[in-house]
C-alpha cells in the first residue's frame, strides 16, 4: 500500500513538472511572437535578423535562469523590448497576449516561491524588474543606524 502511494505521489510530481515545462514553453512562445512581431513592424532591413537572434538568445537565457515563470507575460514582453532597444508597446498591443478573463497571463508560481532550479530563487527577477524600472524603487542596502 505504501509503495502504491509513493508511486502515485511520484507520478503526480512528474505530471506537475511536465505541466510547468509546457506552461513555460507557451510563455516563451508568446513572448517570442509579440517581440518578434514588434521587431518585424518597427525595425527595417538587416537589423531585424540581428535583433531576432538577440531575442532568441535572451529567451534561452531567461529559461535557463527560470525568470519567465514569474510575473505576467506582458511584463516580460516590455522588459525584453526595452533590453533590445525597442520602443514601449502601445497599451492595446500588449493586451493581445493577455487572457480574456484573468486580466493577464497569471504567473506560473506565486511571487517569492523558490524555483526548482539550482540557481536559487526570487533574486534575479526582482533585480531585473528594478533595473528595468518595472518595480518600485527599493534600496539595495539598508543604512545602518
Amino acid at each position: 500500500m505504501e509503495q502504491r502511494l509513493a508511486r502515485e505521489r511520484r507520478r503526480g510530481a512528474e505530471q506537475d513538472r511536465a505541466a510547468a515545462v509546457l506552461d513555460l514553453d507557451r510563455r516563451k512562445k508568446q513572448i517570442r511572437a509579440a517581440v518578434g512581431r514588434a521587431i518585424q513592424e518597427e525595425i527595417g532591413g538587416a537589423e531585424q535578423f540581428g535583433l531576432k537572434v538577440r531575442l532568441d538568445d535572451r529567451l534561452e537565457e531567461e529559461v535557463l535562469f527560470d525568470t519567465l515563470a514569474e510575473g505576467p507575460v506582458a511584463m516580460h514582453i516590455e522588459r525584453i523590448r526595452k533590453l533590445l532597444g525597442l520602443p514601449p508597446a502601445e497599451p492595446e498591443a500588449s493586451q493581445e497576449t493577455n487572457g480574456p478573463d484573468d486580466g493577464g497571463c497569471k504567473p506560473l508560481r506565486p511571487p517569492g516561491a523558490l524555483p526548482s532550479s539550482p540557481f536559487g530563487g526570487g533574486g534575479p527577477p526582482k533585480a531585473v524588474e528594478r533595473a528595468c524600472g518595472l518595480a518600485e524603487k527599493v534600496p539595495l542596502s539598508q543604512p545602518s543606524g
